[in-house]
């Protein structure tokens, strides 16, 4: 592990995520026994590391900061002061992540409560604030009012430390990005920590799902090597994605072509010759076709034509086929209406095709 300032913001994480999982976990416990397994806790969790007096512990964990996006600082000056040694100690504890996973179900479960109760607190407020008198002394409310802001308080609280362990875990996995990157993570600690970051993902959705938000990104990418990769994977091109369809839109293609071409050849052979009137329906069907065909050209070419991966032949023939379109709409109404009406069609039908045939090559190139 050459860099340490990586492999100490890992570290920095996991004492946070040590220190979140006593106080998730003994916090219902009364005073003395919290701190006799606050105590116990540490002793091996921490073991080998600079001693932390039981007090110490117990002003981190009470401390109103604790939870905050910043660490503590008197926690940043304690990792500070690890040595190359003691900083392996911590990636490389993986008994630590099984107090992930429970970490994230307690902070779920404990969301759970609180919205219960503060649900019940605001449809029986009498009744709930009646049954909150038989709670310890030092915790009764004096007033309904402030038993129901306290309620409140507590369901903001609670949400927003589960927030903070979500955000945490995200900084975590950006950490151990960073760290590899710069080729600082050898594997054993690579295993370790993905073992600890899979802990955390056990109930990552679950945690979105009960803070009623969108998660908007994975917190770990379980079908590579790269679990710390989280970026979409964008193919090269779009028809990429559906290689195995590529086949059939070939065929479609031109099989529509010869299609298309059938009705064509009768409308071409039951047409009166000569020219036609500007009086006509199908002239004006003709120019409503026509101003659709100048639409598709221009939406078409207009986001790709500068696209970066669009080669110079590609942007060629594109520039030509679009070209021929545009020229097959003029030349279609003057010959509806001063040639015939049979190549009138003819020559707007090949105007179509050749926007089919950009849009194909677009599709493979783009």
């Amino acid at each position: 592990m050459a860099n340490q300032s990586n492999i100490r913001r890992i570290v920095l994480c996991l004492l946070r995520f040590d220190l979140w999982a006593a106080d998730t976990i003994t916090d219902e416990l009364s005073a003395l026994h919290r701190l006799e397994n606050i105590d116990y806790h540490f002793q091996r969790m921490w073991k080998g590391l600079p001693p932390v007096e039981l007090q110490v512990l117990d002003e981190w964990l009470r401390s109103p900061e604790l939870y905050h996006s910043q660490p503590l600082f008197a926690l940043r000056k304690y990792v500070e002061g690890f040595s190359e040694r003691q900083l392996n100690s911590v990636v490389l504890n993986s008994s630590a992540r099984t107090f992930y996973t429970r970490l994230l179900f307690k902070r779920i479960s404990k969301l759970v409560e609180q919205k219960a109760i503060n649900g019940f607190a605001t449809q029986h407020p009498d009744r709930a604030f009646e049954e909150s008198q038989g709670l310890l002394i030092e915790q009764r409310p004096a007033t309904r009012r402030e038993y129901l802001v306290t309620v409140a308080h507590r369901l903001h609280e609670t949400h927003l430390r589960l927030k903070a362990v979500i955000r945490e875990a995200k900084v975590f996995r950006d950490y151990i990005k960073l760290a590899k990157e710069a080729q600082d993570l050898e594997f054993p600690a690579m295993q370790v920590l993905k073992e600890k970051l899979e802990a955390l993902n056990e109930y990552y959705e679950d945690s979105y799902r009960e803070l009623g938000e969108e998660m908007t990104e994975k917190l770990m990418n379980t079908l590579t090597s790269e679990f710390w990769d989280v970026s979409p994977q964008v193919p090269p091109h779009a028809v990429d994605a559906y290689p195995a369809h590529l086949p059939s839109l070939n065929f479609m293609l031109f099989n529509f072509f010869f299609l298309a071409s059938i009705p064509a050849y009768f409308c071409f052979c039951s047409t009166p010759v000569g020219p036609g009137s500007h009086v006509d329906a199908n002239f004006y069907q003709l120019l409503s076709s026509n101003v659709l065909q100048v639409l598709s050209i221009v939406t078409l070419l207009w986001p790709t034509i500068f696209h970066a991966k669009l080669s110079r032949s590609a942007w060629f023939w594109s520039w030509m086929l679009a070209g021929i379109s545009l020229i097959c709409v003029v030349l279609s109404v003057i010959m509806y209406l001063l040639v015939s009406i049979g190549w009138s069609s003819v020559l707007s039908l090949f105007g179509e095709a050749s926007i089919c045939v950009v849009s194909l090559m677009l599709i493979f190139r783009v």
